[in-house]
């Protein structure tokens, strides 16, 4: 009888310890999965990115009082440079980037916005303007049908700084 008590007691014991650390992992990643369902871009600005062969990318300047009446800006950013990605496999890349660093934000915040990086690209009709900083880790994007909108990113620029440095384009780097 008292085996069987200790036996029982232990297993209580046992499946609330692991309750204890079963339940918040499993809360921790339904709130990712349902961050990476709802964190991510219209499909179509996916495909304006995968199929525009006249996609540009940009280079920006972070300091937005250094965008000063007559120069080439992007939603009120300095443009130091761009380069137009014809290459599929590059379009790809880029867009790749977006969706990897989308479904990797964990769902934290900061306030700064210093973007370094934009694009331009179009599909069906509909221009979308991405304003990026990849420091800050958010995304602002500028539909030419429809609202602006946000999302929060999380992880390295890679393709983005590497295509632009093959094109010679000026890259503001972190402080």
């Amino acid at each position: 009888m008292k085996r069987k008590l200790i036996t029982a007691l232990l297993s209580l014991v046992v499946l609330f310890v692991a309750a204890y650390f079963v339940v918040p992992w499993y809360q921790q990643r339904e709130a990712s999965r349902q961050r990476e369902l709802t964190n991510q871009l219209p499909e179509v600005a996916y495909e304006a990115l995968l199929n525009d062969s006249g996609l540009v990318l940009y280079s920006l300047d972070p300091d937005r009082q250094h965008a000063v009446c007559g120069t080439k800006q992007l939603h009120d950013y300095l443009i130091l440079g761009e380069a137009v990605v014809a290459s599929p496999s590059s379009r790809q890349a880029l867009a790749a980037t977006l969706k990897r660093t989308l479904a990797a934000w964990d769902g934290g915040y900061t306030m700064c916005f210093n973007p370094r990086h934009g694009l331009r690209a179009s599909h069906g009709g509909i221009t979308f303007e991405f304003v990026i900083c990849f420091e800050c880790g958010r995304l602002f994007v500028h539909p030419s049908e429809g609202e602006p909108f946000s999302h929060e990113l999380e992880g390295e620029p890679g393709p983005f700084h590497d295509l632009l440095a093959a094109a010679n384009v000026p890259i503001t780097q972190l402080e």
